[in-house]
């Protein structure tokens, strides 16, 4: 019996002994991007061109585009803070569908595509300059469509990592903002007023801060930008220009242009940073 617990026990050591194989462990998955292909199949005839600009239809007879060079074509619009084109199309357009950055979530995987492109990015940083600029993680083409796999456009690229807003080219479309160069200020349409949505931060003399809500201006009331602009037009040559304006919770009269002095002063539209 001793001995043949012996034998069974050196059999045993010499198996342990033996070269047998150990399984490798497991290699970590690698990571797959998400398939935009057929978001770009259904969206890249949404873009089309106007001369050498390229644009994203958002309607079936205008589109939008970012451009700091002037086109070589006509143009609907033109806003001088945003450099947003719009234009009017000839021909019927197929257009793209915008969704709200409300619902666009940090870390979200998104496409920057063109017609002949697909550059997946990656939602990082949300907020910059107010709320119609945002960061993507990677690099976009100017004028490609910003979307997610559903297939909708939260914005626009206009290079780099950033892309304007879907609810700032809605705003633009439909004329509810503008930019002011002799005020460096951007105004969008408020509640019967018009409200200051941005600063130019190298207009020296300005007298108009981000947030005012302006009702009047001269006497004049002003609830749309259209009634602003011609309020402000009908009043360049006044002595002063008085604008009504809640600021703060608190209601003012400013005093927001001057005509141009002898000598001492500095004229507004040369210190305007278009």
């Amino acid at each position: 019996m001793k001995r043949l617990g012996l034998s069974l026990l050196l059999i045993l050591q010499a198996l342990f002994a033996a070269d047998i194989p150990i399984p490798a462990p497991a290699s970590k998955a690698e990571f797959v991007y998400p398939d935009f292909s057929q978001c770009f199949e259904k969206n890249k005839q949404s873009v089309v061109y106007f001369g050498k600009t390229r644009a994203i239809a958002i309607s079936e007879k205008q589109a939008i585009a970012f451009s700091k060079e002037k086109p070589s074509v006509p143009f609907a619009r033109y806003d001088a803070f945003s450099h947003l084109y719009l234009f009017d199309s000839p021909k019927p357009l197929i257009p793209v569908k915008l969704k709200p950055t409300a619902e666009l979530k940090l870390g979200e995987w998104l496409v920057s595509m063109t017609d002949n492109s697909l550059v997946a990015v990656n939602a990082s940083k949300i907020g910059k300059s107010g709320n119609e600029l945002f960061e993507f993680g990677g690099i976009g083409e100017i004028n490609s469509l910003v979307g997610g796999l559903c297939c909708e456009m939260y914005g626009l690229g206009i290079g780099d990592k950033f892309f304007i807003s879907s609810e700032e080219l809605e705003r633009f479309i439909a004329g509810k903002s503008a930019f002011f160069p002799e005020l460096g200020a951007r105004i969008i349409d408020g509640n019967e007023s018009v409200i200051v949505d941005f600063m130019d931060p190298n207009f020296k003399d300005a007298k108009l801060k981000a947030g005012d809500s302006i009702t009047s201006l001269n006497g004049k009331k002003v609830s749309t930008i259209a009634e602003f602009a011609d309020a402000l037009k009908a009043g360049k040559d006044s002595a002063k220009m008085i604008a009504h304006i809640q600021r703060n919770n608190a209601w003012i009269d400013e005093t927001i242009v001057t005509s141009k002095p002898a000598s001492k002063k500095v004229d507004p539209k040369k210190s305007a940073t278009p």
